[in-house]
């Protein structure tokens, strides 16, 4: 049966796109600057209808523009318009045209990726669960590698499916628009628009590998998309199919049910020392076995890891020596990594950050009673189940040393110090808009947290929150203040205000303990 409709592969979109480039030179030299789109619209009218007279502009063209540009973009268009473009362009519409097997892999929005490290065990989970599953959910910390984890997977069980489509939400599209996109897909373009229900037949009919990345785009959309991209899901574990879907998210999905036979999650989580040698040292580092250990405990999210060895290899040719002794007892971090922190803070609530912050002054020591303790200024106890609930198993950027007794709470080495820093500037900002404003509303991180913990007394720990914390926005502030007494008198009026309100004022002690060092 003839095909009704075509379009370009990946090689042949490239094809097409070098011939226009030297059609249009052609078509200049001949007939000057006009509208090049008209000109290709009037040759393939003059294919499609030779007999008609195709030379003035005002005419209908037997093709309309929006089809040219389908065409050029690579997508599904009636196979006579098809064929004409090529011969326009002076190509072999057979070497353009995408294939019967092409046509039913559509993984161009899946990741590029040239290696893999470590994964092993959850690779081999996923490949288990793919075989039963209706519907799996990967999520875990942004840059730890899901996507990544997927396209092994999908590299390794291809063969067992029909159609594959890897499918991404980083735009947020509105729902309809990705239920189109499945099923043109799922049709071959013989059909532009359907709804779930006609999805839904697609899996039931034909076995299909269905990815969705980037699920946490959609999440905080608070349209009617969000709704309907849940009931998606519902239905997609619900229905009796054959097919599976994978969802890849840095948040896992709230109220979507994700437990039964037939629906698993995955929370990734950061590589083990183990794999994170074997990455380096495929990369080509290289140094003592202590300072690959050390490097291996400090940097453990791929995303992080690949900038920095190829900082090691630009800087300093792969030695790694040179790096983790630089004088510097700091973890390294760049500008870039703190914009990717930034992004993954900016989907937490304040309450949430809060907590991160509690965590960090700590020092990765805290227990669960420390944290009520240090939290109880703006939680509830049963508040605090829930957000720390969501910084774990939401979020992914907490996570529980089980190896302590009592059970401790900690941050990822990158993720402490970007905290940290955090807190240090948001406390510095409030400072200064309390001595220009000469107003305090309580919820001053100065007023909430304590710089110096007390609950149990820890000298060394007590050191590290002077050093790291007290001392650090001290300087800042002496920084803008240029004087050492002009920022005591400024500090002072701050404590007698902290004091009027009857708020706790240790924290601009400190500050004052520290200008007389």
């Amino acid at each position: 049966m003839p095909r009704l409709t075509l379009k370009a592969s990946i090689f042949g979109k490239q094809r097409i796109k070098e011939s226009r480039i030297k059609k249009i030179a052609e078509f200049r030299e001949k007939e000057g600057k006009i509208d090049m789109d008209e000109i290709f619209l009037r040759e393939v009218s003059k294919i499609l209808e030779p007999n008609k007279e195709w030379g003035n502009s005002e005419d209908k063209y037997a093709v309309s523009l929006s089809t040219l540009i389908r065409f050029r973009q690579g997508k599904r268009i009636d196979a006579r318009f098809f064929k004409a473009f090529c011969q326009v362009l002076e190509l072999d519409w057979q070497e353009i045209a995408e294939s019967e097997m092409d046509a039913n892999t559509d993984l161009s929005e899946a990741p590029t990726l040239n290696k893999f490290y470590g994964r092993k065990q959850e690779l081999g989970e996923l490949q288990q669960l793919v075989k039963r599953c209706r519907l799996i959910l990967v999520y875990g910390m942004g840059g730890v590698g899901k996507s990544a984890l997927v396209s092994q997977l999908v590299d390794r069980v291809a063969k067992q499916y029909h159609r594959l489509i890897w499918l991404s939400l980083q735009s947020s599209p509105p729902f309809p628009e990705t239920i189109n996109q499945l099923i043109q897909f799922f049709s071959k373009g013989e059909k532009e628009t359907g709804n779930l229900s006609d999805m839904i037949q697609e899996l039931q009919r034909q076995k299909c590998l269905m990815v969705i990345d980037s699920w946490d785009e959609i999440i905080d959309n608070i349209r009617e998309d969000y709704t309907q991209y849940h009931q998606f899901l519902k239905k997609i574990h619900k229905t009796q199919h054959q097919s599976c879907v994978v969802v890849i998210s840095r948040r896992k999905p709230q109220n979507v049910e994700l437990e039964g036979k037939l629906v698993e999650s995955i929370r990734l989580q950061s590589l083990r020392d183990e794999e994170i040698r074997e990455f380096i040292k495929a990369e080509g580092l290289f140094g003592s076995v202590e300072e690959i250990r050390k490097f291996s405990r400090l940097y453990n999210n791929p995303w992080i890891v690949k900038r920095i060895i190829q900082r090691i290899q630009t800087v300093f040719n792969g030695e790694i020596s040179p790096f983790m002794n630089n004088g510097e007892s700091t973890t390294f971090m760049d500008e870039a990594t703190t914009d990717f922190l930034n992004q993954q803070f900016q989907k937490l609530s304040q309450m949430e950050v809060n907590l991160m912050y509690c965590v960090a002054i700590r020092r990765n020591t805290v227990s669960w009673n420390q944290l009520v303790q240090d939290s109880k200024a703006f939680l509830r106890q049963h508040q605090l189940i829930e957000y720390v609930n969501s910084l774990i198993s939401q979020h992914s950027l907490l996570y529980k040393n089980i190896e302590e007794e009592p059970l401790i709470y900690a941050l990822e080495p990158v993720i402490l110090k970007y905290t940290t820093e955090r807190f240090v500037e948001q406390v510095y900002q409030q400072i200064i808009e309390v001595i220009n404003t000469g107003v305090i509303s309580g919820n001053e991180l100065f007023i909430t947290h304590q710089f110096i913990t007390e609950h149990p007394i820890d000298e060394e720990l007590n050191r590290e929150q002077t050093r790291r914390i007290v001392q650090r926005i001290q300087q800042i502030l002496l920084h803008n203040f240029k004087s050492q007494q002009h920022l005591e008198t400024q500090l002072i009026k701050i404590q007698s205000l902290v004091e009027e309100q009857g708020y706790d004022a240790r924290n601009i002690s400190h500050l004052l303990a520290a200008c007389k060092v």
